[in-house]
C-alpha cells in the first residue's frame, strides 16, 4: 500500500472520529446526560402522594431538551445557596414536555422552562415561565410556598370519634 492510501485512510477515520465526537459534544450540550439529579424526582402522581403525606408542595419543572434557557437555569440557578435552601421545603420533579405531552397540556405549559408550584393537595399556586435569575427565583420559590397555609396532616386520636 503506497503512503498516500494509508495517509488517506487515517484521515478518512481520524474525520469520522472528529464527527463522532462533535455528535456527542452536541447531544451531551442539548440532553440533560443521566437525567434529573438525586433530589429531583419525575413521577408526579408519586410526588403529591408524598406531599400529601408529609404536608409539603411540589415543584414541577417542564423543560425540553435542547432549551438554552432550561440549560442555565440547571448550571447556575437551581445550584444557588440561596435556591437550593428555598428548595428544602418543596417536592421537586422534572418532567420532559417531550415526553410528558399529556401533563404538559394539563398545565397549560406553553414554554420551557415552567415552574409549576402545587399545593400539599394537588392545587396550582403559582407558575413561573422563562430564565429567573436566582434571587427572583428563590422569591418565587417562598411566595408560593407561603401562600400555602401550613398544616401538616395529623393522624386522628384514637378517642376522637368524628
Amino acid at each position: 500500500m503506497e503512503q498516500s492510501q494509508l495517509g488517506s485512510g487515517f484521515r478518512s477515520v481520524g474525520g469520522w472520529l472528529l464527527v463522532g465526537l462533535l455528535a456527542l459534544g452536541a447531544y451531551a450540550f442539548t440532553h440533560r446526560v443521566g437525567g434529573a439529579p438525586p433530589e429531583w424526582g419525575s413521577d408526579l402522581a408519586a410526588a403529591q402522594e408524598r406531599a400529601s403525606v408529609e404536608g409539603r408542595c411540589v415543584l414541577i419543572e417542564f423543560w425540553l431538551p435542547g432549551c438554552t434557557y432550561c440549560r442555565i437555569m440547571e448550571s447556575e440557578v437551581l445550584p444557588d445557596d440561596q435556591v437550593r435552601q428555598a428548595l428544602a421545603d418543596w417536592i421537586p420533579i422534572r418532567l420532559d414536555m417531550t415526553q410528558e405531552r399529556e401533563l404538559a397540556n394539563r398545565y397549560r405549559v406553553t414554554g420551557a422552562p415552567t415552574f409549576v408550584a402545587l399545593s400539599p393537595q394537588g392545587a396550582e399556586i403559582e407558575r413561573i415561565t422563562g430564565y429567573q435569575p436566582a434571587d427572583s427565583f428563590a422569591e418565587f420559590l417562598d411566595r408560593a410556598r407561603l401562600a400555602v397555609p401550613t398544616s401538616v396532616p395529623t393522624s386522628k386520636s384514637p378517642t376522637d370519634p368524628y
